[in-house]
């Protein structure tokens, strides 16, 4: 009898996908001073200090250090003694004045 041998069958797999790196956080870039100096005590120099304190470094650092002690509270109308949106202040810099290139919040 005439057998027929099977081929010796080997599997092939793709290598293995390497997970591509996570991307580098982004980071608070000042890009410019207001032209003017913002009123003493005002909600804006606060907020404005607090940003350069963080230039350089990670804007979740910066978020996080807002929400544990809010750079200024509202002091009137309904909000007064709640923090204010982190997003709505850096939003007021990087689009109204162009202060800031660090890329929004999705």
């Amino acid at each position: 009898m005439n057998a027929k041998k099977k081929p010796d069958v080997t599997l092939v797999t793709k290598p293995a996908l390497k997970e591509a790196a996570p991307p580098p956080p982004a980071r608070v870039k000042i890009d410019r001073q207001p032209e003017r100096p913002y009123r003493k005590g005002c909600a804006r120099e606060a907020w404005w200090i607090r940003f350069n304190k963080f230039e350089g470094k990670p804007l979740a650092d910066l978020e996080e250090s807002c929400q544990k002690d809010p750079p200024s509270l509202p002091t009137k109308g309904k909000s007064a003694g709640v923090a204010e949106q982190f997003s709505g202040w850096l939003n007021f810099f990087k689009t109204e004045m162009g202060l800031v290139s660090t890329p929004l919040k999705k």
